[in-house]
C-alpha cells in the first residue's frame, strides 16, 4: 500500500532558530540565504538535526533528524539520519532500515571544495545550488522532500581567466540543467594589467528543466463516461507544453579581493524564455574575519517586467513546480504567467556568522510601486 508522508516541524533541536516576516507578497516567495563561500581547507566536522512530528498511514511518529557533515581536508560527506520513534509504543520503525537502500540514503552528498574555490564537486542532495551572482538560480534544493530524494551533482571549475559552473538536479530523469560560463576578457590584452578593471568578468548561463510538463499553465479537462453507465465526468490531463528555459548574461567588477574581503559590483539581465525578462545592478560582499566573524551580503536594484520571477530556481521550486490533485493545479509556470510587473525595487539579504555558533540571516525587499510597502525578513540560529 502506498504510504501517505506529511510532516508538521515543532521543534529545530540544533538550530533553534526563530524568525520574523512582515507583510506579503504575490510576485515571490521569500529567498533563503546562502552560506559564506571562501570556507577553510581545514572545516571542523558539523553536526546539526532537529525534532519533529510525522503521521505515517494516519499514525504519528516523533522523528530525529541528524545531518552531520564529516570534513577531511578539502573532502566532504554529509550524512542525514532520521529516526522515526512510534507515539504509541515508543518503539523505533524497523521499516525505515529493513532494505539495503535505506542504508545507502543516509549518505546526502560527497563534495570536494567549496563553492568560489578553483575546483567544487558535489554529487548527492544539492541543498543551495548557486549560478552566478543568483538572477537566475539561487539556493536551489533538489530534494525538499526525505522520501522523494533526488542524485545530483555541481561541478565548478576555475581557471583564473575562465572558468564554468555546473548544476544538474536528477541523474535518474529528466530534471534541471543549468551551466555559466565566464571569462576576463581584459586578461587577454594589455589592460588586463590596470588594477580593479583589468579582471572585470564577463558571465553567460543557460538553465533549464527539461521535464515536459514545466511550461505548463493549465491543465485540459476531459469528459469521460465510465462504461456508459455513470454520468460523465471531467478529469485532468497534463498538457506538456515543453520544458521552460532562462538565459542570461552578466558583468562582474571586483572591487575588493583580499584573504579578509571579497567584494564585486555586478549588473545581471535574465530572459525566461516565452515569458519576460528583469535585469540587477547590486553589489556582493563577503567578509572573512579570521573564522571568528564571517559576513555576507547582498543589494540589488531590480527592474521585473511583466510574467518574471527574480531568481527562478529557488529553494521551494521543486514544492512548487507542478502540482494536480484531482482537478486541483498549480504551477511555477502558472505563477508566473500571472505576474503583473511590479516595476523597479530594491532587494538585499544578510548572513553574518559568529564563530559558526550564531547566526544572523535576514533580507528585505521593497518595490518602488508601493512606497510604505516591503517584506522583511530575521531570523537566528545556534548551531
Amino acid at each position: 500500500m502506498m504510504k501517505r508522508y506529511w510532516s508538521v516541524l515543532v521543534l529545530l533541536a540544533c538550530a533553534g532558530a526563530w524568525s520574523v516576516s512582515l507583510a506579503q507578497t504575490s510576485y515571490q516567495r521569500p529567498q533563503l540565504q546562502r552560506p559564506l563561500t571562501g570556507a577553510s581547507l581545514t572545516d571542523p566536522s558539523v553536526i546539526a538535526g532537529g525534532i519533529g512530528l510525522t503521521w505515517i498511514d494516519g499514525k504519528p511518529y516523533y522523528m530525529l533528524s541528524f545531518t552531520p557533515e564529516l570534513a577531511f581536508g578539502k573532502f566532504g560527506i554529509g550524512l542525514d539520519l532520521n529516526l522515526r520513534i512510534s507515539s504509541e509504543t515508543q518503539q523505533l520503525r524497523t521499516e525505515d532500515f529493513n532494505e539495503g537502500y535505506d542504508y545507502l540514503r543516509i549518505i546526502r552528498y560527497l563534495r570536494y571544495g567549496h563553492k568560489g574555490e578553483d575546483v567544487y564537486a558535489r554529487l548527492g542532495i544539492i541543498d543551495n545550488a548557486k549560478l552566478g551572482h543568483g538572477s537566475i538560480m539561487y539556493f536551489y534544493n533538489n530534494s525538499p522532500v526525505y522520501d522523494e530524494r533526488r542524485l545530483g551533482s555541481e561541478f565548478d571549475l576555475n581557471f583564473g581567466n575562465f572558468g564554468f559552473e555546473t548544476v544538474y538536479s536528477d541523474f535518474a530523469r529528466s530534471g534541471i540543467v543549468g551551466v555559466r560560463g565566464h571569462v576576463q576578457p581584459l586578461k587577454y590584452t594589455a589592460m588586463g594589467e590596470i588594477p580593479i578593471l583589468g579582471s572585470v568578468e564577463v558571465g553567460a548561463t543557460w538553465a533549464s528543466d527539461l521535464r515536459k510538463d514545466s511550461r505548463d499553465t493549465a491543465v485540459t479537462l476531459v469528459l469521460s463516461n465510465v462504461l456508459n453507465i455513470l454520468p460523465m465526468a471531467p478529469t485532468a490531463q497534463k498538457q506538456e507544453n515543453g520544458a521552460l528555459s532562462v538565459i542570461g548574461f552578466d558583468i562582474g567588477l571586483p572591487l575588493v579581493r583580499t584573504g579578509m574581503i571579497n567584494s564585486t559590483l555586478y549588473f545581471d539581465y535574465a530572459k525566461i524564455t516565452g515569458f519576460g525578462s528583469g535585469t540587477a545592478l547590486g553589489i556582493e560582499t563577503n567578509f572573512n574575519g579570521l573564522g571568528i566573524l564571517n559576513l555576507g551580503t547582498r543589494f540589488e536594484r531590480r527592474w521585473q517586467g511583466d510574467k518574471y520571477i527574480p531568481t527562478y530556481f529557488d529553494a521551494f521550486y521543486e514544492v512548487d513546480r507542478y502540482n494536480l490533485n484531482g482537478l486541483a493545479f498549480s504551477s511555477k509556470a502558472q505563477m508566473l504567467n500571472k505576474v503583473v510587473s511590479p516595476g523597479s525595487g530594491y532587494f538585499g539579504d544578510l548572513l553574518l556568522d559568529f564563530m559558526g555558533f550564531t547566526q544572523v540571516r535576514g533580507w528585505y525587499s521593497k518595490y518602488d510601486i508601493d512606497p510604505n510597502g516591503g517584506i522583511l525578513h530575521l531570523g537566528t540560529g545556534l548551531g
